[in-house]
């Protein structure tokens, strides 16, 4: 994906870009594909982490803490 993105100027949720990242991790062409292309796959889950750092003061990423300041 890094490599994709900072090598090859990817866009990083572009379906192609994340098709080939998943293959090169060694996840099936079919199943990725098939994960890809359904946008409510997992949305609930990743709607609630959000939530969850953003209660957490998380306003960026990166998000870096030292000795608990931001």
């Amino acid at each position: 994906m890094y490599s994709q993105y900072f090598e090859n100027e990817a866009h990083p949720s572009s379906p192609e870009t994340l098709l080939k990242a998943a293959t090169d991790a060694g996840i099936p062409e079919a199943e990725a594909k098939a994960f890809i292309e359904d946008e409510h796959e997992g949305l609930p889950e990743v709607k609630a982490l959000i939530r969850e750092q953003a209660a957490n003061g998380v306003d960026a990423v990166p998000h870096v803490v030292i000795e608990g300041r931001k």
